[in-house]
């Protein structure tokens, strides 16, 4: 069972469910090894297996392009925030890093974004929304998407 816990930690890892979900878990002891962090993502069978005795805030789902979904979960995403007060959120999306990092860059917290590695053609819109905010740093997977915007931080293949 998921740890729930208003503790400060360093890195805050949020992600939607599913490839998402699996991605970022992936990534994370490559990109934070060793660093204490917190989890936010969906409440599902997936979430509570693999994130089992870790901190996390589970919250509800926000489907595709639910654009109402991530409005309303702006407060609860401020709140966590606040609470955990991390120093680094990273996310792989999806509609749940638009809640997240865009109030992170507000408060002044470092934050990456990680395109999916099953983005191989270019960003997806969560992407090319969140490249149009300053100071959140964006990555792929790919090394020919690379370019002045968008840094290759390895892949999840």
């Amino acid at each position: 069972m998921p740890k729930t816990s208003t503790n400060t930690v360093p890195v805050l890892l949020v992600a939607s469910g599913g490839g998402h979900l699996t991605q970022l878990e992936d990534l994370a002891h490559r990109l934070v090894p060793g660093r204490p962090a917190s989890w936010v993502t969906f409440d599902s069978d997936q979430s509570r297996e693999l994130l089992d005795g870790q901190e996390v805030d589970l919250i509800p789902y926000i489907g595709p392009r639910a654009y109402l979904g991530i409005l309303r979960m702006l407060p609860r995403a401020w709140r966590i925030l606040r609470s955990r007060r991390p120093e680094l959120v990273v996310s792989t999306g999806a509609g749940v890093a638009l809640a997240f990092l865009p109030l992170a860059r507000l408060l002044r917290i470092e934050t990456h974004y990680i395109e999916s590695a099953t983005r191989a053609q270019g960003p997806s819109l969560t992407g090319r929304v969140l490249a149009r905010i300053p100071g959140i740093q964006l990555h792929t997977q790919h090394k020919v998407l690379a370019n002045d915007r968008w840094t290759f931080v390895g892949s999840v293949f």
